[in-house]
């Protein structure tokens, strides 16, 4: 009898306890901890709006609601009312007071029912679309407080509809325990909107300061996201305007149309669009002036409507800011990055917040304020992206004062040159001092002019545009496939070719090409791949021809690299070779030159043995001397020194390895120290040039003996250097060895004789 009791007893109690823990409704104890409800709710859909609390909590109604198997559940906008049924148990072990906290701020109309006095179920109707002084609680979320016995149960229905999205987030806390979890949240908020507050009173201090519009763009940026933050948060209908709200209803998409404004607008002007993209700027106007428009349509559309059109529009305008920042950043605009870093750092933090929502990520301190930490982060970042915006513009303006100055020295140079020409040019040098202190004052002038013009950096590039059309020097820009971008009209005075002309021509197409082949054009080559890889400044002379003018012109040509506005480009000064005042006074010369086995001196040692050649022979026979030179000193080189066959250079050529196997040849140690001797002399009667290599020589007679005709008709690059030396000079002489030349050139040839030149 006793064991039967006992069995019963036990029986009994582990109902109860099976009750008390595996039933449906949610257990709460008195630890000091949320308690969420979502899956404990029991959820009925009322399509008609019609049904009261005496339907769904008795009789067939009431078993229609459904267990809700989500932590939040969610119902979107709709205009179905919802009811929600929860059964509170309490584990506690002594009476205690609780709070029933549903944290969507937002929702419109929110009836919560509970057990009165006989057992009758008490409503109490808030929202926030009513007055906030219908709260229970005064507080930004619909608190509700319940008091618990131990082992009481406890059940409430919610009744929640309206235009807004309905959305039941709700959690079960203990009294202490939310108001400690309030308090961490007040504080950690208040951090949040008081940095915004700064930062947006701090950078518009920044904006009366410098008048840059990009400031006051950025605080019309923080402005409308910290307001609707505020709205989004329930922080404005808590503490802003409490009442106003309820006449002013739903000012969210609002909200949205002027913070997407406000963040296409600081794109634009951040990245410069106008400025390098004319068509990501239109299409971010329009953008604006359509989010603009958007403001009214709660005037023609209903509320969801107009919350689907501006998450919709918010999206798109998103992904183009973004798209534009990419686009930036590829082109190489430094600033960029900070636009695109900041971006990343507030979508990192929205999506952590979203995994949080969707329960996929735990709720933590990090989670629950993820898209807070990712916002104030994009601030920070965006400020100091305006500070390296400043910077950037910083350089540019000192770079273009580095360019005006740079001309000032070259002044001054010219001046100190000047001082050192003979006696009897003083008095001309005089007057050219005179005019170039007036030169200096008026360059002085134009420099301060300068400075001040580059405070306001929209006229910088007029001003740029002025100093370039008015030098004699040709200023041109090209690509990096050495393609002309821009050139000045100093053309027009040079070679009678308009500027338009030769946009978009490249730069070898424009190189005189005489009786010596490519090899000019070759070297040039090697010289322009050399300034590609090592991208330092370069000079060299070439000979340039145009359309209208048939004969060859000699130009210096210098090229640089420069960054402007994080852009990299190509920039060049071509001038006129500058004649020689005291050439008319030119009798005798009379030079030695040892050079190394580089093919680029070939071409300069070539210009420097013949310049005073003017003094004797026009520019057509000083090309043609020039150019012959120029091969015998190639020839020097490669077949002398360097010991490169006829069969090896043609087979290197064919391979497109030409100057890959010289500069092997230069590297190997048995022909690095090898030197090429070149002996001029000039004088009024004729010219003669030695030219002697350290090779082993070669056999000169074949090529001596060749038919000229036949080495040109069958463009042959084997003897084609002394081919053209035959043509040239009068006389032409190798020793036994064949390592050394002689070539000498009549300056009368009708009038002298043949009298050789003693070295």
């Amino acid at each position: 009898m006793r064991i039967a009791l006992i069995a019963a007893m036990l029986v009994a109690w582990l109902a109860a306890a099976t009750a008390l823990t595996a039933g449906d409704g949610l257990i709460v104890t008195d630890e000091a901890r949320p308690f969420p409800a979502g899956r404990y709710l029991d959820i009925l859909e009322d399509p008609s709006g019609r049904l009261t609390i005496a339907d769904v909590s008795a009789g067939e109604t009431a078993r229609r609601f459904t267990r809700s198997t989500v932590n939040v559940p969610y119902f979107a906008f709709t205009a179905s009312a919802y009811w929600a049924r929860l059964t509170i148990r309490s584990a506690a072990r002594a009476t205690d007071y609780y709070v029933i906290e549903l944290a969507h701020p937002l929702m419109d109309y929110i009836d919560m029912y509970r057990p009165g006095p006989g057992g009758a179920l008490k409503a109490h109707a808030t929202g926030f679309r009513l007055p906030t002084t219908t709260r229970p609680i005064p507080h930004r979320h619909f608190v509700f407080p319940i008091k618990l016995a131990p082992g009481s149960e406890l059940t409430v229905f919610f009744r929640a509809y309206g235009e807004e999205r309905i959305e039941l987030p709700i959690t079960v806390w203990p009294a202490e325990a939310f108001y400690r979890k309030d308090r961490v949240e007040q504080f950690l908020f208040g951090i949040f909107y008081g940095i915004l507050t700064i930062m947006a009173l701090f950078t518009l201090l920044l904006y009366i300061s410098v008048g840059d519009r990009l400031y006051l763009y950025y605080v019309f940026f923080v402005a409308t996201y910290g307001l609707f933050q505020l709205y989004q948060n329930g922080f404005m209908a808590e503490y802003l305007w409490p009442d106003a709200l309820v006449s002013w209803n739903h000012i969210i998409t609002a909200l949205i149309a002027l913070t997407m404004i406000a963040i296409l607008q600081f794109t634009q002007s951040f990245l410069e669009i106008k400025k390098h993209h004319r068509l990501a700027y239109r299409s971010l106007s329009a953008a604006k002036i359509y989010l603009a428009l958007s403001i009214i349509t709660p005037l023609f559309l209903s509320f969801a409507v107009c919350v689907h059109i501006q998450i919709v529009s918010a999206v798109i305008g998103l992904v183009l800011a973004i798209a534009v920042g990419v686009y930036a950043q590829v082109q190489g605009y430094r600033p960029a990055k900070f636009f695109l870093v900041a971006w990343t750092a507030s979508l990192v933090g929205g999506i952590i917040y979203a995994l949080k929502v969707l329960a996929v990520l735990p709720a933590n301190f990090v989670t629950t304020y993820a898209l807070q930490f990712g916002t104030v982060l994009q601030f920070i970042l965006l400020a100091l992206g305006m500070g390296d915006r400043i910077n950037l513009m910083k350089q540019e303006k000192e770079h273009a004062q580095a360019e005006a100055l740079m001309g000032h020295e070259l002044a001054t140079e010219m001046f100190k040159e000047s001082a050192k020409l003979s006696e009897e040019h003083l008095a001309a040098m005089e007057r050219k001092n005179v005019e170039i202190e007036a030169l200096n004052r008026d360059l002085e002038k134009k420099v301060d002019d300068l400075n001040e013009a580059n405070r306001r950096i929209t006229l910088s590039e007029e001003r740029y545009r002025l100093l370039i059309e008015g030098t004699n020097d040709i200023i041109f820009s090209l690509d990096e496939r050495w393609n002309f971008t821009s050139i000045n009209r100093a053309v027009l005075a040079h070679f009678k070719v308009k500027p338009e002309a030769v946009i978009g021509r490249n730069i070898l197409e424009l190189m005189y090409e005489g009786p010596g082949g490519n090899t000019t054009r070759q070297l040039v080559i090697e010289k322009l791949e050399e300034f590609a890889r090592e991208r330092r400044p370069i000079s060299f002379r070439a000979e340039f021809i145009s359309p209208i003018i048939s004969e060859p012109r000699e130009m210096q040509v210098r090229l640089e690299y420069l960054s402007i506005a994080g852009r990299v480009e190509v920039l060049g000064k071509a001038s006129s070779v500058a004649e020689d005042v005291l050439l008319k006074y030119f009798e005798y010369e009379k030079q030695r030159y040892s050079i190394g086995n580089f093919l680029i001196t070939s071409e300069e040692i070539s210009h420097r043995i013949t310049r005073n050649l003017y003094r004797y022979f026009d520019h057509r026979e000083i090309t043609l001397i020039r150019i012959a030179l120029r091969e015998i000193i190639i020839n020097a080189i490669e077949h002398g020194n360097l010991e490169i066959s006829f069969e090896d250079k043609t087979a290197a050529m064919q391979e497109e390895r030409y100057f890959d196997l010289v500069a092997e040849r230069q590297r190997h140690p048995r022909f690095s120290s090898r030197r090429v001797h070149i002996e001029y002399a000039i004088d009024p009667e004729k010219i003669a040039y030695k030219i002697t290599d350290e090779g082993p020589g070669f056999d000169y007679h074949a090529v001596l003996n060749a038919d000229p005709d036949a080495v040109n008709e069958n463009m042959l690059s084997h003897g084609r250097g002394i081919t053209m030396a035959r043509e040239v000079f009068d006389s032409i002489e190798y020793n036994k060895k064949g390592n050394q030349v002689l070539l000498v050139k009549n300056a009368f040839t009708a009038a002298l004789e043949d009298e050789r030149i003693e070295f």
